[in-house]
């Protein structure tokens, strides 16, 4: 999970449940956060092809 880039109180939050829809809502923000970050990782790319 710290391979994911999850934070400590995310795993924690995850260990303590066993639901998944309550699972899903803890890793929500994580998600988004993970794609924000591969858009900009894409956009860089771009710019280092068109250059």
């Amino acid at each position: 999970m710290k391979e994911a880039g999850l934070g400590l109180n995310t795993i924690r939050s995850l260990s303590a449940t066993v639901d998944r829809a309550t699972r899903r809502e803890i890793l929500r923000p994580a998600a988004e956060e993970l794609r924000s970050r591969i858009a900009a990782a894409q956009a860089s790319l771009e710019l280092t092809r068109a250059a």
